[in-house]
């Protein structure tokens, strides 16, 4: 009875060690994907300026 209790009480202390690496590496995957996300947002809100900035100039300069 006593080596059940210890094999239950084992197996689920690894179960939770199991899991707690699982929702780790879940945890890493999605924050992986939010910055990628954000950075991808991000990235086209500087083109998109750059881009306006440059537009503005050349109607500026052509305006002078």
């Amino acid at each position: 009875m006593f080596v059940c209790r210890t094999e239950i009480h084992v197996s689920c202390k690894y179960f939770y060690k199991d899991m707690n690496y699982i929702l780790i590496c879940v945890a890493i995957v999605a924050g992986i994907v939010i910055i990628k996300k954000i950075t991808g947002c991000l990235l086209r809100a500087v083109i998109s300026a750059v881009l306006l900035l440059v537009l503005g100039y050349l109607y500026y300069a052509s305006c002078r």
